[in-house]
This record gives C-alpha cells, structure tokens and sequence, in this order.
C-alpha cells in the first residue's frame, strides 16, 4: 500500500500557488474552479521551467480530451471517477521510485 501527501485548494489561485510551493510529483486538476479556470492552470504549469515536467491528470466533469492534451495534459477521467480506476491512474502516472 501507498502513502500519498494530499493537498487540496479551493480555488485556482491557491491550487497554483500550492504547486509552486510543494513541487509535487503529481497535480490533480478540475476544470471548473473558481477565480481561475483550470485550462489556465494548466497552461500556467506548462509554461513554469519547475513545474513543467510534472504529470497532470484532468478529473472533471468536461471530458474534452484534446483540449486537455493540446494544454499539456498527461491524462484525462471524468468525474465521478470509479475509485480503483482513480487510484490505477495516479499510480501509473506517479514517478517510480
């Protein structure tokens, strides 16, 4: 079994803040976030030299996968997921050890 440190933001301002801050080694990402969408988010992490690199997996209710992928997405579910899928999906896309 897996330890996973889990950070959770309200908004997108926060969430991005947070991503800069922890430099974590995977970002879970809505769509539909207040104060800053998450396309934007997502753009803004491609664009950062440290955070560049990370895996982002979208989990949102707006399944549009090339969207997602032309933005720099490594992975797309939409909500609500199945559990044992969401944890299939983070553990694939987590770095190995």
């Amino acid at each position: 079994e897996t330890d996973y440190q889990i950070e959770h933001a309200h908004d997108g301002i926060r969430g991005l803040q947070i991503a800069r801050e922890l430099m974590p080694t995977l970002i879970i990402l809505d769509v539909v976030v207040p104060r800053l969408d998450g396309w934007s988010i997502l753009s803004s992490i491609r664009k950062e030299i440290t955070l560049a690199d990370t895996p982002v997996l979208i989990l949102s209710m707006i399944e549009d996968r090339e969207l997602a992928h032309a933005l720099g997405a490594t992975d797309l579910m939409q909500k609500p997921p199945i559990p044992s899928e969401l944890i299939e999906t983070i553990e694939r896309l987590l770095p190995q050890n």
